[in-house]
C-alpha cells in the first residue's frame, strides 16, 4: 500500500551553493565580490598614498627643492615685493570703462549689481598696447581639475625657468651670479575660469638654493565667468606687461643677455 505522503508534493532543499557566485560564500556576514571596476576593498589601516597629495613634498626635497608655499607671513626678497605691490595695488579698480556701463546693464542685468562703482572708469580712452610681455607662465586645466596639481605643475615651470636664468647668468661671468639679483617670475594656474597668481623666486637657506613659489594671492584672482572678472583679468595682464617692460627685460636685457654677447652693438642689443 503506498505511503500516505505518496500524494504529497515533496519539497526541493536548497542546494548549498544555489544562486551564489563561485567566489561568494552563502555566510552573509561574508563580504561580496563586485566587478574590478565596482570592487569594494576592506578598510586599510594605512591612507593609500596620492600622487597629487604627495607631489608638493616630493619637490621640497628636489634638487633645486622648490616650495609651494601660501602668501600669509612669508618674507619676500626686495624685487618680490615690488613685484607684488605693482600688481597688488587698486588692482579691480577703474578696469572696466565707464561707457559700457549701460551696455553691461542690458546684456548681462544680473551682474551688474555685483560690480561694484570703483571697478568703472570715466576716462573711456584707453591707450592701445601694441607689445605683449609675460615673465611667466601658464598651467591650464578644464573645469574640476585638481588646483593643487596645476599650482605643483606651475611651480616645476617657474623654477626651471629661474635656474635658467641662473645659470645663463653664470655662464659669462667668473664669479657665480647672485641669486638674490634674480628677477622674480610670475605665473598664473587657470582652472575652469578661474585664474589665481603667483610669484616664484630663488633664495638661499641653509646653505641650500630653493626656488619658493607664493600663491594663489587672494588680491588677485580673476576670472572669465561674468564682466567683471573678465576685466580683472585684462588689467592683471596689463600689470604683469608693464613690470616685465619697465623692470623684468631691462633686467635680462643688462645683466643676462649684454654678458653673454659683449661685442654685439647696442642698437642691436636693445631690439626686443
Amino acid at each position: 500500500m503506498p505511503s500516505s505522503q505518496a500524494g504529497s508534493p515533496r519539497k526541493r532543499r536548497r542546494a548549498e551553493n544555489d544562486g551564489i557566485f563561485p567566489n561568494q560564500s552563502v555566510s552573509v556576514t561574508s563580504p561580496t565580490e563586485l566587478t574590478e571596476r565596482t570592487r569594494i576593498d576592506p578598510p586599510s589601516s594605512s591612507r593609500p598614498s596620492s600622487p597629487t597629495r604627495d607631489l608638493p613634498n616630493q619637490l621640497r626635497i628636489a634638487n633645486p627643492a622648490i616650495d609651494c608655499t601660501p602668501p600669509q607671513g612669508v618674507v619676500l626678497p626686495d624685487s618680490a615685493t615690488i613685484l607684488r605691490k605693482h600688481l597688488v595695488q587698486d588692482f579691480g579698480q577703474r578696469v572696466i570703462p565707464a561707457g559700457l556701463r549701460q551696455r553691461i546693464a542690458v546684456l548681462g542685468p544680473e551682474w551688474t549689481e555685483e560690480i561694484p562703482d570703483f571697478a568703472y572708469d570715466n576716462m573711456d580712452a584707453q591707450t592701445p598696447r601694441t607689445r605683449f610681455a609675460l615673465e611667466g607662465g601658464l598651467e591650464v586645466k578644464q573645469a574640476g581639475g585638481d588646483n593643487k596639481e596645476a599650482q605643483a605643475q606651475l611651480s616645476i615651470w617657474l623654477a626651471a625657468g629661474l635656474e635658467h636664468m641662473w645659470r645663463l647668468g653664470n655662464s659669462a661671468k667668473k664669479e657665480p651670479y647672485p641669486i638674490e639679483s634674480l628677477q622674480p617670475m610670475v605665473g598664473c594656474t587657470i582652472v575652469g575660469h578661474d585664474w589665481h597668481t603667483h610669484i616664484a623666486f630663488k633664495v638661499t637657506e641653509d646653505q641650500r638654493d630653493k626656488t619658493r613659489v607664493i600663491g594663489p594671492i587672494n588680491l588677485l584672482v580673476a576670472n572669465t565667468r561674468d564682466y567683471y572678472g573678465i576685466f580683472k583679468l585684462i588689467d592683471l595682464i596689463k600689470r604683469v606687461t608693464k613690470h616685465a617692460e619697465a623692470v623684468y627685460w631691462p633686467w635680462l636685457r643688462d645683466d643676462i643677455l649684454k654678458p653673454l654677447v659683449p661685442g654685439l652693438p647696442e642698437k642691436q642689443q636693445d631690439k626686443g
